[in-house]
């Protein structure tokens, strides 16, 4: 819970506050949250999950979508902070149908979902762009682009 509150000290547009959270443990429950993500590796191990949900109504467009972004980030930090690893993920298909498993008000959306737990892998940063992928000893490889070739400073 410590780090669902440091996603909420994200900052918000007037102080909104948009975000709502559904911690999800119980076995049926992430099952049917893990059938409606597309993986890049298989889940293994306990997890929990943290739904995510937005109320657009507090804080709607980009100025709340950056808020949430920033929610979510500053839990991925809270779980790192205590030695857990953290997955942000966006690709959740059938939203309606989880929406009705988790009960979630028809007011709020799903914005993303948090897996966390302990880490299965130890992840190898390189240079480059494209998505993360696996290779055949199963390492995976996460290319991120060099801050010098993103970043232009002016004296």
């Amino acid at each position: 819970m410590r780090a669902i509150e440091d996603g909420m000290y994200a900052p918000s547009p007037v102080n909104s506050q948009p975000w709502y959270f559904v911690v999800v443990m119980g076995e049926r429950e992430r099952k049917e949250i893990e059938e409606r993500i597309e993986w890049l590796i298989p889940p293994q191990g306990k997890r929990a999950y943290i739904v995510v949900l937005w109320d657009s109504l507090k804080a709607p467009g980009w100025a709340g979508i950056a808020c949430m972004g920033a929610c979510c980030e500053n839990i991925l930090l809270g779980l790192h902070a205590e030695g857990l690893g953290g997955c942000w993920i966006g690709s959740i298909k059938e939203k309606d149908s989880l929406r009705t498993i988790l009960k979630i008000p028809q007011h709020l959306s799903i914005f993303s979902i948090i897996a966390c737990g302990y880490p299965q892998e130890k992840p190898l940063i390189e240079t480059g762009e494209g998505r993360p992928y696996l290779d055949k000893k199963k390492v995976l490889h996460v290319p991120k682009v060099p801050v010098k070739e993103r970043v232009r400073v002016i004296e």
